[in-house]
């Protein structure tokens, strides 16, 4: 579904990965299994993929995936500003 279109495309794209990589501490969870199920807990929106920025409080600064899964364009243009 949605996740694996998500990570096949846009997590693919290099200048998406190429931020998330030097800005970002990325983790990926199964929200289904293992400790995945406790992170869901406190952050599963009720949707997936589920894409949050957290601050290092692990407060969340922005739900990516609030309207929609975006595709590359909108995570470029999101990415832009963590700069």
């Amino acid at each position: 579904g949605p996740c694996l279109q998500f990570s096949k495309t846009v997590l693919k794209d290099e200048e998406v990965s190429e931020t998330l990589n030097s800005k970002f501490i990325n983790l990926k969870y199964d929200a289904e299994v293992g400790e995945g199920i406790e992170v869901a807990k406190k952050y599963l929106k009720g949707y997936y993929p589920t894409i949050l920025i957290l601050d290092s409080d692990g407060n969340i600064k922005e739900d990516v995936c609030k309207n929609d899964t975006p595709d590359i364009k909108t995570m470029r243009d999101l990415l832009k500003k963590y700069r």
